[in-house]
């Protein structure tokens, strides 16, 4: 399975159209918030089987989690933007 995660992509649709190749060799696309509705925008041309969104704090169209937890072959992922769990000063509330 191949996932691509990406995030704060801010409007930038250019951006996002440039690496729509790259996307689309996924089968899993994250997006990890501050503006997750731009993946709206190119959702016709996706090809992934799943698309997850988290909450970011620029994050105000999309009803998104503020997390979300994942189990592909045994193994638990967490996705999150971090700012509610406070990474920028310590990775404590992630373990925790």
């Amino acid at each position: 399975m191949r996932i691509i995660v990406i995030s704060d992509t801010h409007h930038d649709i250019d951006a996002l159209r440039r690496i729509l190749p790259i996307i689309n060799e996924s089968d899993v696309l994250v997006h990890l918030g501050d503006c997750n509705d731009d993946i709206l925008k190119i959702k016709p041309d996706l090809k992934v089987k799943e698309i997850i969104y988290a909450r970011g704090n620029c994050d105000y169209v999309l009803k998104s989690p503020a997390y979300v937890i994942k189990e592909w072959g045994g193994a638990k992922f967490l996705f999150t933007h971090g700012h509610g769990f406070r990474v920028n000063s310590s990775l404590l509330d992630l373990l925790y």
